[in-house]
């Protein structure tokens, strides 16, 4: 077991689904996305009219104007995915994990590396892709897709949904007659347009930020001030309390560690770092359900009594927001039909 992640990796659903009547949670600043029959010179006009007053209130630079999604659509659309040839490189310079494991003769065939153009990057991104297959490992077309976003190191760490979950993922998602599509790169950047470059490494060093605070930019990028744009889309949000628990033990490090010191350290390192940071969004999750709450946007939260910010947990969510939220909302079956709820043994 590694050291606790800086971020949680996501689980994103769908659009417009049902939503669940659990707890209902939402002040939302429209996005600045240009109406459907708006003419191409009306939109130029606002735009510039929009970065005039920024700079005239110095609010948004015109480098965080840039970074705003654009007005007009960029018109470049992206080529198919092609075959990804070779692993990318971790930090250490060494093949990402994730590549060896989707095409190795146990997975090849319903998963893949793939690289795909990225518009908005300028280039192409490794993907790792789980096919939806029939009984007769036949690709079934029509079917809903699944992104898993990892966390903070991501796959340039060996911390993504593949190196650390493969397992999980499996059990989860089998027969589910749905595809998943896993981005492996970007560690440290959160799947954030962000307005600095990163010095001194490609991960993270220095200051990332969303402009000034009350900005267009920073507003934009503000969860709290835009969760009306959550409305109608299936919510699951969990939590822990940043208090250990079972799976943050030394015991449970036990059989698993060679090397008695590396055992009491792992559970150290969960027990306080990965309990602070924990705590802290805890917090955040708690802000969020008032939000949603005062909205009138449903969600389903769950906040566990104990839990810090580490895989064993993820992965508990990971099946039972399928379960539960997740998968009723994109395929429309039950959870009696999408299988019972997994637990830990």
């Amino acid at each position: 077991m590694d050291a606790a992640e800086p971020d949680a990796p996501e689980l994103e659903g769908a659009q417009d689904a049902p939503q669940p009547a659990e707890e209902k949670a939402g002040e939302g600043a429209p996005a600045l996305e240009a109406p459907a029959n708006t003419a191409a010179d009306e939109v130029k006009a606002l735009q510039s009219e929009i970065i005039k007053d920024a700079e005239k209130n110095s609010a948004n630079t015109p480098e965080e104007q840039r970074n705003m999604p654009s007005l007009v659509a960029a018109g470049v659309a992206a080529g198919a995915p092609q075959p990804l040839a070779a692993a990318p490189l971790d930090y250490q310079g060494k093949s990402q994990e994730w590549y060896g494991m989707v095409t190795d003769a146990d997975h090849k065939g319903q998963w893949e590396a793939l690289k795909v153009y990225s518009p908005s990057m300028e280039r192409d991104i490794p993907v790792a892709v789980r096919w939806a297959e029939d009984g007769q490992n036949n690709r079934i077309p029509g079917t809903p897709t699944v992104y898993l976003l990892n966390g903070a190191g991501g796959s340039e760490q060996n911390t993504d949904w593949v190196a650390k979950a493969l397992g999980r993922v499996e059990s989860t998602f089998r027969r589910q007659d749905i595809n998943l599509v896993i981005p492996m790169e970007g560690a440290f950047s959160y799947y954030v347009d962000w307005l600095e470059v990163p010095t001194k490494n490609s991960y993270y060093h220095g200051k990332q930020v969303w402009g000034p605070l009350g900005s267009d930019y920073n507003r934009y990028n503000d969860a709290l001030v835009t969760v009306e744009n959550l409305a109608g889309t299936a919510l699951s949000i969990t939590n822990g309390s940043g208090l250990a628990g079972e799976t943050d033990m030394i015991g449970y490090f036990l059989g698993k560690e060679a090397n008695p010191q590396q055992t009491s350290a792992n559970a150290q390192t969960l027990q306080i770092e990965g309990g602070v940071i924990e705590g802290m969004t805890n917090a955040c999750t708690h802000d969020l359900r008032a939000k949603l709450n005062s909205k009138g946007i449903a969600a389903t939260f769950k906040f566990r009594n104990t839990g810090t910010h580490s895989w064993p947990y993820w992965l508990d969510d990971l099946s039972e927001s399928w379960v539960s939220v997740i998968g009723p909302a994109l395929t429309g079956r039950t959870s009696e039909e999408l299988g019972p709820k997994w637990k830990r043994n």
